[in-house]
């Protein structure tokens, strides 16, 4: 999973982010988000790095910005059948947004733009063998327990002794995954 690129676009662009809009009309350019409202009006934007996504003004304004998907894209990669994050990297920009103020004459001479403070990233790209082992276990029981299932039932021969065979194996493999907590995974 990615996020869309359209995630932090303008509402020209995508109308239905319009509640991001804050203090605006005119709101902040696309792939951009401005959180000043979370911040007690500090004027702060978070964005992907190196204004990764974002309108071409943002990047053009500073020099030495190479916006790389391979290294500023936010993603997680999460196993379909059981909906356990496996690999994920984790990346955000903050900036702040710099206003040309004329009455602050140290600033008077400061172009309007959006500056890069600091942008940093949290990732799990690789994980312990055990873990992956029971990701595996957990994965494949499904698998088992529905053809276990399935093929008891079109033989037309789902009994009662069927169920001493699956929920035992159901019971020992959720007490296997339980003794192993979400905190411990990563």
């Amino acid at each position: 999973f990615s996020p869309p690129a359209d995630v932090f676009a303008n509402v020209t662009v995508k109308p239905e982010n319009e509640c991001y809009c804050v203090g605006g009309p005119p709101c902040t350019g696309g792939g951009l988000f401005n959180i000043s409202a979370c911040k007690f009006g500090s004027p702060t934007i978070i964005s992907w790095p190196h204004f990764y996504q974002a309108d071409e003004k943002y990047l053009n304004a500073v020099v030495g910005l190479k916006p790389n998907p391979e290294k500023h894209a936010l993603y997680i990669d999460i196993s379909p059948r059981t909906g356990s994050p496996v690999r994920a990297e984790a990346r955000l920009q903050i900036n702040v947004a710099i206003p040309n103020v004329a009455e602050v004459k140290p600033a008077a001479g400061l172009r309007e733009m959006i500056f890069p403070i600091v942008w940093f990233e949290d990732a799990v790209t690789d994980m312990p063998q055990d873990v992956i082992e029971k990701l595996q276990l957990a994965e494949n029981t499904t698998k088992v327990m529905a053809n276990l299932i399935q093929n008891s039932t079109r033989l037309g021969q789902f009994r009662a002794d069927r169920l001493n065979m699956i929920f035992p194996t159901y019971i020992f493999i959720n007490n296997l995954l339980s003794k192993t907590s979400y905190k411990q995974l990563f």
